[in-house]
């Protein structure tokens, strides 16, 4: 066996996905309110996130910019980490490096910035 490592099938699935090559990008996930990032989209990204990590119930910060959009995705992120078993936290308007910051200081397992 090569020292190659194979993704599992899930992972091979999503990486030759046109729409999910749209919507990753190098600063997370991109795209319009509305067209690309909708409520259903955000509930999934909050399962999944869920789903990936090593705790059984991690506890996750969602903060936001002050976008119009910011609450209703919020809301729709929180309720998907929820759904998987996890914690939202919710921290309100904060720029993104606080996130960072106060996922470290907390303890936290993970954060998100709705931006």
């Amino acid at each position: 066996m090569s020292g190659a490592s194979v993704a599992p099938p899930a992972e091979r699935r999503l990486e030759g996905d046109p729409a999910v090559r749209r919507l990753f990008g190098t600063d997370g996930v991109r795209g319009p309110v509305g067209d690309l990032i909708t409520p259903e989209l955000a509930l999934a990204l909050g399962r999944a996130v869920v789903s990936v990590t090593d705790s059984a119930a991690p506890r996750v910060l969602v903060v936001r910019d002050t976008r119009e959009s910011g609450p209703m995705l919020e809301g729709a992120l929180s309720a998907g980490i929820a759904a998987g078993g996890g914690h939202a936290l919710l921290g309100g308007v904060l720029p993104t490096p606080a996130c960072a910051l106060l996922v470290t200081l907390l303890g936290l397992d993970l954060g998100a910035v709705v931006s």
